[in-house]
This record gives structure tokens, C-alpha cells and sequence, in this order.
């Protein structure tokens, strides 16, 4: 499991910059993102279920099948993405 100072990294690495993982508080990113009330508690909840357990993520074979192709890996699809020409 790839955790956020990790996932900074491998970021950074695509793009040839220094990305710093921070953290702030749930409150003030669901303001700012602007997630209804509705929606803030449930999220709230999930991400403690997270923070407390962790995401291991899905199973391989199943992605493969859904895709039809081997997946690729976070550092290849942030180097797509640097990679990418914006029209």
C-alpha cells in the first residue's frame, strides 16, 4: 500500500518538481472542495474507516479483466499525465 508522502514523491518524480504531501482538516478541505452537507458526513466516516484501516485497493485479475490489458502502474500514469499535451 502506497501511502500520500510516498505517492508525493512518485509525483514529483513525473514532473521533475519537489511535491510535499500535507495534510489538512476534513472540515476545511470539504469547504473548500465544496462538498454538499449532504454528502460531508459520509465522507467524513469513510475516510476514518481509512485513516484507522487503510485502502488496500481492488484485485488485480479483476482490473485486468474490466481494462482488457495489463493495468499500469501510478509512476506510468503520472508520467502520462506530465507527458499529455493540453489543446
Amino acid at each position: 500500500m502506497i501511502n500520500r508522502v510516498e505517492l508525493a514523491v512518485m509525483m514529483g518524480e513525473a514532473n521533475g518538481r519537489t511535491i510535499e504531501a500535507g495534510e489538512s482538516p476534513f472540515d476545511e478541505w470539504a469547504q473548500g472542495a465544496h462538498i454538499p452537507d449532504g454528502l460531508r458526513e459520509n465522507l467524513r466516516v469513510m475516510y476514518q474507516d481509512y485513516e484507522q484501516y487503510g485502502f488496500p485497493g481492488g484485485n488485480a485479475i479483476v482490473l485486468r479483466t474490466l481494462l482488457g490489458r495489463e493495468p499500469r502502474s501510478l509512476p506510468q500514469y503520472f508520467q502520462e499525465l506530465v507527458n499529455r499535451k493540453v489543446a
